[in-house]
């Protein structure tokens, strides 16, 4: 069993969030320290990128940084299809995390990795997160009007919740295949599409729990449905930064935690940003 984390780099490259130096700094610090805490807790973890990835990255000990050939689809709207290339390429058991993963205590690594259940995501996460969003009502209005075929599962707009799969682990081969093979056969269905919003919050959150739903597995969320104080209480406990206002910890919060961790890493992720920025600025 390892951790893995993923990373395309197109969407850094169109500038689609922020501006470029900004991005560097929150990407290579936050992945930077989500590997460290992964590596002091005694686990392994790769990184499954493209070849800028692996530019940005390679200072990074990895265990083994992975290049992945380019989507099939070039809509950065799709940003999913590399964690589903990932996915592919991932031994069962393997964990995926979003690269501002970051799990500071030992002791939330044996609880979460001794679930049984057929597959562990984050958390519930309640639709009025989205569905109070103008753009994501836009979304699933595009999406109402698609005709899914009957072996793959349509999705359940109208759920109360979803599943956050910034932390992912299926423990079921079958959960796992079908999964994938749901995921890119309905972003074939809906690729032409002019989406305003992210599809792939339907394809990769919804789709989990309705596929689960019709097939009978069992999923797990890591802390109860959020929000809740039980939940970012929960979080602090196990040091897990990912959760609610904790997702948005300052920067300084991260280098700080990655000093305290790893000094020599966070010189040398300091070093290589500083060069990074000077030369893309």
């Amino acid at each position: 069993m390892k951790f893995c984390h993923t990373f395309w780099s197109k969407p850094l490259l169109e500038n689609k969030f922020y501006y470029i130096t900004d991005t560097l700094q929150y990407l290579l610090y936050h992945y930077a320290c989500s590997l460290a805490y992964v590596k002091a807790c005694g686990q392994k973890i790769v990184l499954y990128t493209d070849e800028f990835g692996k530019h940005l990255f390679d200072f990074l000990p990895y265990d083994e940084i992975i290049i992945l050939d380019e989507p099939k689809i070039q809509n950065i709207s799709f940003a999913a299809q590399y964690k589903f290339e990932a996915l592919k390429r991932m031994d069962l058991c393997d964990v995926l995390i979003d690269g501002d993963i970051i799990i500071r205590n030992k002791k939330a690594y044996d609880v979460i990795l001794d679930y049984k259940d057929d597959a562990i995501y984050t958390f519930y996460e309640p639709n009025s997160f989205t569905m109070h969003n103008e753009r994501m009502f836009t979304l699933l209005d595009q999406l109402k009007g698609i005709k899914f075929k009957n072996d793959f599962v349509a999705p359940d707009l109208n759920s109360v919740a979803y599943p956050n799969t910034s932390f992912l682990k299926f423990n079921n081969q079958d959960f796992k295949d079908k999964y994938i093979e749901q995921y890119f056969h309905n972003i074939d269905i809906i690729k032409n599409i002019s989406f305003f919003y992210w599809p792939d919050i339907i394809l990769e959150q919804y789709f989990l729990q309705t596929l689960a739903n019709k097939e009978g597995y069992s999923l797990r969320p890591i802390f109860p449905n959020y929000p809740s104080e039980q939940t970012e209480k929960m979080a602090i406990e196990m040091g897990f930064a990912h959760i609610g206002h904790l997702k948005f910890e300052t920067l300084d919060a991260v280098k700080s935690w990655l000093m305290n961790c790893n000094p020599y890493l966070y010189n040398t992720t300091k070093k290589r940003t500083e060069e990074l920025i000077k030369k893309y600025s």
